[in-house]
C-alpha cells in the first residue's frame, strides 16, 4: 500500500473538531471478552473498548487516535494507536484495556464496572505513508503459547528509495505495520513495531512481533486484536515500513 510523497499525499494534521473525529472514529460500547486477555488478569473476562478507524481522505493515510476513558470516581486511562488505511477503508480495533484502570461488580460478560465510564476521543492526526524502503518481508508461522503468541517478519532492507524526507536522529528507528488480511480481502489483524532500531540498507534482520493485544505487553510493538481472528488470516501485508522521524 504505496502513498504518494508530493502534493497529493495524506496531510499531516491533528483535528479536534468534535464533528471531523467522527469521520474517523467511532468508539462502541464497553465490552467484555472472554480470550487470553481474560487470562492474563486471572479472570473469566476482560473488559476493552471496540473501536472502528476510517479514513474518509481521497489518499492513503495513516490514521491515529487518541481515547480516554474517564470514570466517575476519579478512574482514568488512555491508549491509542495508529492505522494505515486506504482511501474510504475501515478497520475493527481493541483499545483501551480497562481492567488496568477500573474495578467490575463481578467477573461476567454483563457485569457493570463500579463508576461510570466515558470513553472519548480528544482528537485524531492523519499522517503521510512513504513509499520509503525496497525491502522484502517474509512472514514466519505463529509462534508460542496462549497469551504469548509472536509472528516472526523478516525484513531485508534493500534500499533507501529517492525523493523521501531524510531520517533524522542520533539513533535511528522505524516504522512498520503489517496486516492480516482474510478469504475475502478484509484487514482483520494489525500488527505494528512502533520503535524498532533500524537496520542498515543491505541488512536482513528478524523481528517477532506480538500476534496478540495479550501478548503486547512491550510498549515497542502493538497489537490490536484477540488471537481468535488469527486463524482467519491468509495472507500477511506490509502497509508501511519508514523511519519514525523525518525532515519536515
Amino acid at each position: 500500500m504505496d502513498s504518494d510523497t508530493g502534493a497529493d499525499a495524506c496531510p499531516d494534521q491533528k483535528i479536534e473538531d468534535t464533528a471531523e473525529i467522527e469521520r474517523f472514529v467511532t468508539i462502541g460500547e464497553v465490552t467484555a471478552g472472554d480470550d487470553e486477555g481474560a487470562d492474563f488478569y486471572g479472570k473469566e473476562w476482560r473488559h476493552y473498548v471496540p473501536v472502528t478507524m476510517t479514513n474518509p481522505l481521497d489518499v492513503t493515510c495513516a490514521i491515529g487516535v487518541l481515547l480516554v476513558a474517564d470514570g466517575s470516581d476519579g478512574s482514568q486511562v488512555t491508549d491509542g494507536g495508529t492505522f494505515v488505511l486506504a482511501p474510504g477503508a475501515s478497520t475493527d480495533v481493541q483499545l483501551l484495556d480497562l481492567e488496568n484502570s477500573f474495578e467490575f461488580t463481578a467477573d461476567t460478560q454483563d457485569a457493570p464496572a463500579t463508576e461510570e465510564i466515558t470513553v472519548s476521543a480528544p482528537y485524531v492526526r492523519s499522517a503521510p505513508v512513504y513509499d520509503y524502503y525496497d525491502a522484502d518481508f517474509t512472514f514466519g508461522e505463529i509462534t508460542g503459547e496462549p497469551g504469548a503468541e509472536l509472528l516472526p517478519v523478516t525484513i531485508t532492507k534493500k534500499a533507501v528509495k529517492p525523493g523521501v524526507p531524510e531520517a533524522v536522529g542520533a539513533i535511528r528507528f522505524d516504522d512498520f505495520d503489517i496486516q492480516g488480511i482474510d478469504a475475502d480481502g478484509t484487514v482483520v489483524a494489525t500488527f505494528q513495531a512502533i520503535k524498532s532500531v533500524a537496520i542498515e540498507v543491505g541488512e536482513t534482520t528478524t523481528f517477532e512481533l506480538p500476534a496478540t493485544t495479550a501478548a503486547a505487553r512491550n510498549t515497542d510493538f502493538r497489537a490490536y486484536h484477540p488471537a481468535s481472528v488469527l486463524d482467519d488470516i491468509v495472507e500477511y501485508r506490509a502497509v508501511r515500513y519508514q523511519p519514525k522521524v523525518m525532515e519536515e
